[in-house]
């Protein structure tokens, strides 16, 4: 009798581990209700940097694409662009612009994070001089209704 219970109980754990599995994803999946969360659209956006001494605010509309994990981005403002790569909601990545002749920084890095409603973001960028992030470097994002 103890050969046949000990097989019972086998039988029984091995029904419970197969069908509770696909039942533990399928749980989890109805439970994760949150969507994947996305960089692409047209972005107004808002730049603060210190530019010959003095802290100046730039706003502009960017254009980014994602693709999988890579964001890439435009604007007409003096043909921004942005190559960036997408970690959970952090988009790092380099910025670069044709700005005009004897401007401090043509090129550099950034670092934005989105917000849990998709549609905000802010973040940091500096200069392909600077060695150091400084938060004072600010771009903030949102992407109009």
């Amino acid at each position: 009798m103890g050969r046949r219970t000990y097989a019972v109980g086998l039988l029984a754990l091995i029904t419970l581990i197969t069908f509770s599995l696909p039942l533990a994803s399928a749980c989890a999946a109805a439970n994760d209700t949150r969507s994947e969360m996305r960089w692409d659209g047209v972005w107004d956006t808002s730049w603060t940097i210190m530019e010959y001494g003095e802290f100046q605010t730039y706003q502009f509309k960017m254009t980014l694409i994602q693709t999988d994990s890579t964001v890439v981005g435009t604007s007409d403002y003096h043909n921004w662009t942005l190559n960036g790569t997408v970690t959970g909601n952090t988009l790092t990545g380099i910025w670069a612009a044709d700005l005009p002749s004897g401007a401090p920084h043509t090129s550099g890095q950034i670092q934005l994070t989105l917000d849990p409603s998709g549609i905000d973001f802010d973040g940091i960028f500096k200069g392909e001089y600077h060695h150091e992030w400084d938060p004072r470097f600010q771009v903030y994002g949102t992407k109009p209704s």
